[in-house]
Order: structure tokens, then sequence, then C-alpha cells
């Protein structure tokens, strides 16, 4: 079997050729906020380069949404699931919020898995964990606290995102379906972004069986950090 792949315009005129809804709109626009936002990261990691230079963790995050690259992906998730949302849907305030905080919580997840071969290739200029360190209001921690406090956001957005999800009004029986199946997606997306970033090997983020189990990341010979886990749901009470 042969792998077939698709420039920019094939995929645009494919999503104009599918029924039930915008696609192909949604894709450019969201790509078109990533390539914005990619020139962005790109001179903010350049004029974070000195030693001294700071950085501001919130304009960091708001970019970083678009940078990871997954919004362009969830309109193709929308689309293979075939949940036709229109843009009234998209842009309540609760649906928008349930989708942010999905975003919020692969990046951070990427940043902390990437960040020991990010550390090793350039530093780990533009990285969550780094920006911690040079944000004035965080600036304080240690790099075990970055991590932890890293966590914390993660757990943030886990807890934005349920709360998002709780407060999405109805708008009739066909489409509460699709908007639960999109959040359902959501979800999938953040877990199997953790799982891949764990799996494969391009982070090598556990030298051993042995620190994934204790959850330890070794950075070459002068730390050991014991990040927390980055754990989905709650277990369930006895």
């Amino acid at each position: 079997m042969v792998a077939q792949t698709y420039q920019l315009p094939d995929l645009l005129s494919f999503f104009a050729q599918k029924p039930g809804g915008p696609i192909s709109p949604h894709f450019k626009g969201a790509y078109q906020g990533y390539n914005e936002n990619t020139v962005r990261e790109a001179l903010d990691r350049e004029a974070s380069k000195g030693l001294h230079a700071t950085r501001d963790l919130h304009s960091y995050m708001i970019t970083r949404r678009e940078t990871i690259g997954t919004r362009p992906c969830l309109v193709l998730m929308r689309s293979t699931r075939r949940l036709y949302i229109p843009d009234s849907v998209l842009e309540n305030n609760a649906v928008m919020g349930m989708e942010n905080a999905a975003l919020d919580m692969v990046y951070i997840a990427n940043d902390i898995y990437s960040f020991k071969k990010e550390q090793g290739d350039n530093g780990a200029l533009n990285n969550i964990i780094t920006v911690i360190l040079k944000d004035p209001d965080t600036s304080h921690l240690d790099l075990q606290g970055a991590i932890n406090y890293a966590g914390d956001l993660f757990k943030a957005a886990l807890d934005d995102f349920y709360t998002c999800r709780g407060r999405i009004p109805s708008f009739g029986t066909e489409m509460d379906k699709f908007l639960s199946a999109y959040g359902d997606g959501l979800i999938d997306w953040a877990i199997g972004n953790i799982e891949w970033s764990v799996v494969n090997n391009r982070y090598k983020v556990f030298c051993n069986d042995s620190d994934r189990r204790s959850n330890v990341i070794r950075l070459g010979n002068r730390h050991n950090l014991h990040a927390r886990t980055l754990q989905m749901y709650h277990p369930p009470d006895d």
C-alpha cells in the first residue's frame, strides 16, 4: 500500500466537495492562524536568546495554542467524524473555552515531554518550562519547580475543559450529539498526545521502564527531575 500525500490546495479542494458545512473556511482560518503565530514564535525565540532576557508566560500560552499545530487538525477531526457544527455554535463562549482548554493540555504536555530533547538541541528556548523560568512572576522557581508549575497549568486546563463542557447550552438534539462527540474527540487528542510523546522515539523521555513507571526524567548527568503525572481522569471513589 502506497501512502498518498496531499498539498494544501488539494486538501482545500477536497473539503470544498464535502457536504454539511464550511469545512474549507474553517481549515484555512486555522492554518492561517498557525502560520502567523509561528512567525511570532520565531521572533520571540530570537529575542529571548540573551541570558537575562525575560518572557511573558501569558503571551506565550496564547501564541502556543496556535503554534502547536493542533487547531487545523481539529477541523479535520470534525470532518472525519462528520460533526458539522456551524460557526454560530463553534463561536459560543463555552464551546470555544472547551476547545482552547484542550489545546492548552496538548501543548503543555508536549512542552513537558519534549523539554529533554529541546534542551539538548537548542536550549529549549521556546518551551513552557523555559518561559516559566524567565517570567518575572515565576523566575524564582528552580527547574523542578517549573516542571511542577507546568503540571499545575495542565491540571487547570483539564478543570477548565470540564467546566466549559458543562456550560455548553442546548442547541437541539442533533447538534448536542455533535458537540458531545466533539468533546470526546478533544479528549482523545489530549490523551493521544501524551501517549504518543511517551512511546515514540522522538523525545526519548524516559531512559528505561523503571524511570517511566516512577516518572523520572533524567537530563544528562546533572539533573534528575521527578515530573508530576499528567492524570487525565480522577480515579473513581470506592
